[in-house]
């Protein structure tokens, strides 16, 4: 996590903020394993060993202002938040058998 603020000082008064993280988020073992998982004849599982974790991008940008002896403060914030390589489960039914296959994507 980063954070930056500076405040200047006058008769009105401000304190910007600026914070950001990045998070890696791990994909679950049972999705890398590269094996077709036929227990249950009417849902099967494949695996996908090429998967990459996951990253989770949050940036915020604060800003407050008040006049000093008010008791009011005026604050604006910006945020962005973003996922990358974000990992899915996909579903294919085939209706001839009943038959659905997981597909880790």
């Amino acid at each position: 996590m980063l954070s930056l603020g500076h405040t200047p000082k006058g008769r009105w008064q401000s304190r910007t903020t600026f914070t950001g993280s990045i998070k890696p988020i791990k994909t679950n073992l049972y999705n890398l394993i590269e094996i077709e998982n036929t227990t249950d004849p009417l849902n099967i599982h494949i695996g996908n060993p090429d998967l990459h974790n996951a990253l989770d991008l949050n940036v915020s940008l604060r800003t407050n202002f008040w006049k000093s002896g008010v008791p009011v403060n005026h604050t604006a914030r910006l945020s962005f938040s973003q996922q990358f390589d974000q990992f899915a489960k996909g579903v294919m039914y085939n209706p001839d058998n009943g038959v659905r296959c997981a597909v880790s994507k």
